[in-house]
């Protein structure tokens, strides 16, 4: 033991020679109690020699430096002597485990992390289910006169009016293309004959009024109709804008050569007609 490393508080009793080093000066004694003093200019060492005796008093180590590797433990033996020993553990046996601390308080909430990349786009879904029929709109305002449509199969015919009251004569109307022959329908019941009113004088031609709305047909539920470009002597497929809940019935016309399109098949959804010629089929479906 080093002993610049130790305050002592008492007396040392010596019983054999010994050398304690003091800065540069080194006090020596023997065992007849002579004291000598002699100058060391670069002291190795603190205590030179042995020394043994008895101590009176108190030890106090004012510093104690880390050690590294060191594996000798001092001890005091019965006789009150300092000894070492190097074959102790110095880590003691497992304690018991500890009772369960209290919940810590709740952490704050993380910032907000930074958006990711954009995904890679999904494969296409199943074609999802048929949606329901959606409300009926509202009717839309009256459209311009369109081109004369084929003629159409003769209708029944419906039950005779009354006759109205005479109008004014009205202006002669320019000739219109000759159409085809429709087929002959039964004659309808004869009306009664109104009253002759007097005859008044001629009023001013009146000007033509716009295209009436479509009157309702007796057994119809519903009328499509249609024109598509054709080129040559073609099949041409047509689709419906809507599907009919049964097969209609179908008239096509070639309306650049006058020819009638032969309905090859048909369908509640479309139909397939071929046509001679260049120019546009009219097509008109009724069930």
């Amino acid at each position: 033991m080093r002993i610049d490393q130790i305050e002592l508080s008492g007396s040392l009793f010596v019983t054999s020679s010994a050398s304690i080093i003091l800065g540069k000066t080194k006090i020596s004694s023997d065992s007849n109690g002579s004291i000598s003093f002699t100058k060391v200019n670069n002291p190795t060492q603190k205590v030179i020699g042995s020394y043994s005796g008895s101590f009176t008093g108190s030890i106090k180590l004012p510093t104690v430096p880390q050690g590294a590797a060191e594996t000798n433990i001092l001890l005091v033996n019965g006789s009150g002597n300092v000894v070492y020993r190097s074959n102790l553990s110095l880590t003691g046996a497992q304690g018991n485990q500890g009772p369960q601390g209290n919940q810590g308080i709740q952490g704050t909430v993380g910032t907000q992390g930074t958006v990711g990349t954009q995904g890679f786009q999904g494969n296409q879904g199943p074609q999802g289910n048929q949606g329901i029929q959606g409300i009926n709109g509202t009717v839309g305002t009256q459209g311009f006169q369109g081109n004369q449509g084929p003629q159409g199969n003769q209708g029944p015919t419906g039950v005779q009016g009354t006759v109205g009251t005479q109008g004014f004569q009205g202006r002669q109307g320019p000739q219109g293309n000759q159409g085809p022959q429709g087929n002959q329908g039964p004659t309808g019941v004869q009306g009664t004959a109104g009253t002759g009113g007097p005859a008044g004088p001629p009023g001013p031609s009146g000007g033509t009024g716009p295209q009436g709305a479509a009157g309702i047909v007796s057994g119809v539920t519903k009328i499509l109709f249609g024109a598509d470009a054709i080129t040559g002597n073609i099949e041409k497929d047509i689709t419906f804008p809507s599907p009919f809940s049964s097969i209609p019935s179908i008239v096509c016309t070639n309306t650049s050569t006058g020819t009638a399109v032969a309905v090859l098949k048909k369908s509640t959804t479309g139909f397939q007609g071929y046509a001679s010629g260049t120019g546009t089929m009219m097509w008109i479906a009724i069930n």
